[in-house]
């Protein structure tokens, strides 16, 4: 499955963002979307793929012959996409030190299918107001969420695990945080057979 590749994780953000924005646009509208992969964009504008992303196509034409919106992706190299080149590379704090007031994005021109007005929205935001979690608070969620995504059999089969390796540390004197070292030692403890 190509579930971990690249191409695969930026299909998905653009059919996701693709589904989010149909939402915000009026019957008719159009809607751009920028991305710095060229697969990505060929991909969309072709309505081609492989059966892995069949299933993304049908649903964004599917929506978007039902909503009667005008879609396009088009390509921006990431040398010219400021904030989501540094995203992409995890270099948070370059987006916080640039000036974001100096980057600016213009709609593709009307030849190129583009349309002054990209989204309309005559209502508000129907987000509910939320404050902002701390960093450790995120974490404690997310090891919930994830506890929940885990059947019961396969639960019991990691927690059994996990208790292994957290009395193998503990005989051992080791920090638990799992390096290659710890986890070999953990390994040949297990498997193998002392003289």
């Amino acid at each position: 499955m190509n579930g971990g590749s690249i191409f695969y994780l930026e299909a998905l953000c653009i059919c996701a963002a693709i589904l989010d924005a149909i939402t915000c646009l009026p019957k008719a509208g159009h809607l751009a979307i920028f991305t710095d992969n060229i697969n990505t964009v060929q991909l969309f504008n072709s309505l081609t793929a492989l059966r892995n992303f069949n299933w993304m196509l049908i649903k964004v034409v599917d929506v978007i012959i039902a909503s009667d919106i005008d879609f396009r992706v088009f390509h921006i190299p990431g040398a010219h996409n400021v904030v989501a080149n540094s995203l992409s590379w995890m270099q948070n704090a370059d987006i916080f030190a640039s000036d974001l007031e100096a980057i600016t994005s213009t709609t593709p021109l009307s030849n190129a299918g583009g349309n002054p007005i990209m989204i309309q929205s005559k209502t508000r935001s129907r987000q509910p107001v939320r404050i902002a979690w701390t960093l450790e608070r995120l974490l404690v969620e997310h090891s919930i969420t994830l506890g929940f995504t885990l059947d019961h059999s396969t639960q019991s089969t990691y927690l059994s695990a996990l208790n292994s390796y957290l009395t193998f540390c503990n005989l051992h004197h080791l920090d638990p945080y799992p390096t290659t070292d710890t986890l070999s030692f953990y390994i040949y403890h297990l498997y193998v057979t002392p003289y």
